[in-house]
């Protein structure tokens, strides 16, 4: 199955925009994994070329919505509004290269088994990028996934595994609700119950104190 290009782009833009809404000030979590499910969907059906466009028109949305703020860092020494919405508009495509070269590279690898796709090479894929994200060029660490979990279940990840372990656990969220969509019969509802496993899990991990007050704070 083929999606149709135009629908696939416009499902990718609208999923990068709404994706900030699951960071600070806004804190909706439950919308990263739905928007990076609908990204997965898209590339699982349109070839490696249209999986980078599609990735880029997600990050195009994502980090112009989420990032918007920061031109005016650049409007240090007085420096015209205009040079400074350039220079944040080149920032946006650069980091919009990120999910494209994801879209690209799990579509060309040619790896058509649908499960292997949305539990093991997007995920793993995505939390490469993010690292490298992480420091390239001094490194850009705003709207990474894991961030989005403050407050939610995942958020427990943190401290075990560090912010690339919530953000593994998010793509992984998104690829077990698509094939809890898609799987028919009994098997979709396992993946349903493994999505379900895997917050609840989150959320006794978060009972556990990993740290305790030493001697008098007084």
């Amino acid at each position: 199955m083929r999606l149709n290009s135009r629908l696939g782009m416009v499902l990718s833009g609208l999923a990068g925009l709404v994706l900030p809404l699951s960071f600070s000030p806004f804190n909706l979590f439950p919308v990263a994994p739905l928007s990076v499910a609908i990204l997965f969907a898209v590339w699982t059906q349109v070839p490696a070329r249209r999986a980078f466009l599609c990735g880029w028109l997600y990050g195009l949305a994502c980090f112009g919505f989420g990032v918007f703020w920061i031109h005016e860092s650049f409007q240090f020494n007085r420096i015209a509004i205009g040079w400074a919405l350039l220079l944040t508009g080149l920032l946006v495509m650069f980091l919009a290269l990120y999910p494209a070269i994801v879209g690209y590279a799990v579509r060309r690898l040619g790896v058509e088994n649908r499960r292997y796709q949305l539990l093991l090479l997007m995920p793993a894929a995505w939390v490469l990028a993010e690292w490298v994200r992480g420091w390239f060029f001094t490194g850009f660490t705003w709207l990474q996934l894991g961030y989005s979990q403050v407050g939610s279940p995942l958020q427990s990840l943190l401290p075990v595994g560090g912010i690339y372990a919530a953000s593994w656990a998010v793509a992984v969220s998104a690829g077990l609700i698509l094939l809890g969509l898609r799987e028919p019969g009994r098997k979709r509802w396992l993946w349903l119950a493994a999505l379900a496993s895997m917050w609840i899990g989150g959320w006794l991990l978060g009972t556990v104190k990993w740290t305790e007050p030493e001697g008098d704070a007084h």
